[in-house]
């Protein structure tokens, strides 16, 4: 899920004023990165704002969206 590592950058990159909404960004983070987790979702790309937020920027699609996401037959005509 998210490292030690990563936490202590994160706490790097924002002043000390804002770590109390970091560590709220960060809980809701985890409750992100988990929830992806469960649903099969391979990549979660996030961004920490200097003010702590964190901003969710990309979720690779779930196992589901995959399954019902069709192929388009031989005979689709591109052309507008």
């Amino acid at each position: 899920m998210i490292s030690r590592e990563q936490i202590r950058l994160m706490h790097a990159h924002v002043p000390p004023v804002f770590w109390p909404v970091l560590w709220l960004y960060i809980f809701r983070l985890w409750l992100t990165l988990l929830k992806a987790a469960l649903e099969g979702r391979e990549t979660v790309l996030y961004t920490v704002g200097r003010t702590g937020i964190i901003y969710v920027t990309h979720m690779a699609d779930s196992e589901a969206e995959r399954r019902a996401r069709c192929p388009l037959g031989e005979d689709f005509d591109r052309t507008p």
